[in-house]
């Protein structure tokens, strides 16, 4: 009971902290019962509890009180909403939490900067970038923003969970400038930099979404895991599968038990002592976070009393003599299991072959329009060839359609084609080349002029896709109209824009002089249109362009500055496909899609964003259409 007395006052003491703020001097009000206890002896225990409980309560109060950052010009959080934005300089505290389409930072300030020029400042950030470029711990940055205080959402208290981690500000995408690198902690450093390196191999082996799985079981990186597949946990009540635990450690201390008594016996016990090393240095891999220690703690408790039960073992010989003769007759036993007991695994493993078996490509053509939302991303394969011809805006949904598409033994693109530099086309493609093996890659070659249009976000894309072209060292081509690419067994893709020379003072030169590819295999095409508008269509039907196609890719996303009915004339398409996500700018046009209505019928066009990944399969004289899946 005495315990239950204790925590209640300490709670209530947190709770009077909250509300009031209270001396120091008033924790020694607990010593006020004292005195009483050479009056009462035979109360001691009461008085003494009492007295306690006292501390207890002013203690819990005080300690609540000085959790809370100062409110003063010292501390970040005194800048919060205010009018003008402010700079700060600081040190990356964390590994960044790298998400679909944003990047995470924790960002202790130092500095901090207004009208009166850099004055020292303390506190935590949390900086919301955009996914590119990369930045890791320890570099130091300079981020110029509104700094505003944790929104307090209406199904979470966002707010009191960033307290609760000493996060008191958050800096929504500001302006950053990386001043230096690997100012942080070296053996911190070094374990992050090894998780990195382990998170992107997992990503390069297996496909998604088994890849962000084995990311989040292994190395409790899980914020990569697509959120359809965690409401599947949830819902099912296997949620804590996700969470690193003392069962992952278990685990991780019997594989590291074997192997140590393996390589070195069990002389002397030295086997213990690489495995209480390696378990805390995976704990140290994996953020330190509490469920971890615990796990950490308990596993060394274990390897610890694997030590005491070494030194013990002449006593323990009788037991050990009983429990290897259980196994015996255990083992014996087994032996007995009638054969059609053997019968499910073996079943099991012709299921699996099975499966394996019905992922080898066939011989036909497939042309897959990926569900990514509002962007273009489009899979053609032919055997064990494949072609990505864009990314679209979102690298998780790019991942998890590819996962889908292509067969889980297959880590190689032959060819991928970025058909222009803005993001709903290009980002997804920055998580394809660290993950596959690309072959070759073509992109427009966009002069300075026409690239300076591109918003600063997409710049920064830019730069990183032709820094991952040069770091992979894939060999590139630069695309312009009359190129042929010949895939094998007469499947031919034929490149009819940008023109030479570039169009230019258009309403978008980048769209107009995006890649506009024609695919052919005997009797069957696809007219890719890329994002051009209706200067760019007028060009290719004055020049006279090989436009005709079963199937249009209608262009720009349905927009109505694009599809003219000159071009669906000249096109004279059978069936056509909106790729196209939720999305302020009204894409498909009312207009256009009424226009394709009159030209292909209602019942063949189809749209990623209502129908989710659209597939056509054909052998050059026949063509199917095949609904995938649409993702909630």
């Amino acid at each position: 009971m005495a315990l239950i007395y204790l925590s209640c006052a300490w709670v209530a003491g947190i709770y009077l902290g909250s509300k009031f703020a209270l001396p120091l001097a008033l924790i020694f009000i607990g010593l006020a019962p004292l005195p009483l206890l050479f009056l009462f002896h035979q109360h001691r225990k009461t008085i003494i509890l009492a007295a306690v409980c006292l501390i207890a309560f002013f203690g819990g109060a005080l300690c609540f009180q000085a959790s809370l950052p100062p409110d003063n010009e010292s501390h970040l959080q005194f800048y919060n909403n205010k009018e003008k934005e402010v700079e700060i300089k600081g040190v990356i505290k964390a590994d960044p939490e790298v998400r679909d389409k944003a990047t995470h930072i924790r960002l202790s300030a130092t500095e901090i900067k207004e009208d009166n020029g850099w004055q020292e400042v303390s506190g935590d950030a949390l900086l919301f970038v955009h996914r590119y470029p990369d930045y890791h711990y320890s570099d130091v940055l300079i981020a110029k923003g509104r700094l505003e205080t944790p929104p307090q959402l209406d199904d979470f208290d966002y707010k009191g969970y960033l307290e609760r981690q000493g996060i008191y500000s958050t800096m929504l995408y500001p302006d950053i400038e990386i001043l230096e690198t690997g100012k942080g902690f070296k053996p911190l450093e070094w374990a992050y930099g090894l998780r990195n390196r382990l998170f992107q191999t997992l990503a390069q082996v297996l496909p998604e979404p088994q890849a962000s799985l084995a990311q989040g079981v292994i190395l409790g990186i899980r914020y990569n895991i697509p959120a359809e597949i965690k409401d599947n946990f949830v819902q099912t009540g296997t949620a804590h599968i996700l969470a690193i635990s003392g069962v992952n450690l278990s685990i991780i201390a019997g594989m590291l038990l074997s192997i140590g008594i393996w390589l070195f016996g069990k002389r002397r016990y030295i086997y213990v002592w690489p495995a209480l090393g390696i378990i805390w240095l995976y704990t140290l891999i994996t953020g330190m976070n509490p469920p971890v220690v615990r796990g950490a703690i308990m596993a060394s408790l274990f390897l610890a009393a694997a030590i005491w039960l070494g030194s013990h073992r002449t006593r323990l010989s009788k037991a050990t003599t009983w429990v290897k003769s259980g196994v015996s007759k255990s083992t014996d036993l087994v032996s007995q299991i009638p054969k059609r007991y053997v019968i499910p695994p073996l079943l099991v493993l012709a299921i699996l072959s099975s499966v394996a078996a019905a992922s080898m490509p066939d011989d036909k053509l497939h042309i897959s329009f990926l569900d990514v939302g509002q962007g273009d991303a489009i899979l053609i394969q032919k055997g064990s060839q494949q072609a990505l011809i864009d990314g679209g805006p979102s690298p998780q949904a790019l991942t998890v359609g590819l996962g889908e598409q292509m067969p889980f033994w297959d880590r190689t693109i032959e060819l991928v084609i970025l058909t222009h530099p803005h993001s709903d086309h290009l980002a997804g493609l920055l998580e394809v080349l660290p993950r596959y093996k690309v072959n070759q890659v073509l992109y427009p070659d966009l002069d300075y002029k026409i690239l300076s249009s591109l918003l600063d976000y997409e710049s920064s894309l830019y730069d990183e896709w032709l820094d991952l072209i040069k770091e992979k060292d894939i060999k590139y081509t630069l695309a312009q109209a009359g190129q042929q690419i010949d895939l094998g067994d007469g499947v031919i893709i034929k490149v009819l824009n940008p023109q030479t020379p570039l169009l230019t003072g258009t309403a978008s030169d980048i769209n107009n002089n995006s890649v506009v590819l024609r695919l052919t295999m005997g009797r069957a095409s696809f007219l890719l249109a890329a994002d051009i508008k209706q200067e760019a269509e007028s060009k290719l039907i004055g020049q006279r362009a090989d436009l005709a196609g079963t199937v249009l890719k209608v262009a720009h996303h349905g927009s109505a500055t694009s599809t003219s009915p000159e071009f669906l004339a000249v096109v004279d398409p059978k069936a056509a496909v909106i790729s196209v996500g939720e999305n302020r700018y009204g894409h498909p046009s009312d207009e256009v899609v009424e226009r394709l209505k009159k030209e292909v019928g209602s019942e063949n066009i189809f749209r990623t964003d209502k129908q989710g990944t659209i597939e056509f399969i054909t052998d050059g004289e026949r063509l199917w259409g095949k609904i995938k899946s649409k993702h909630p």
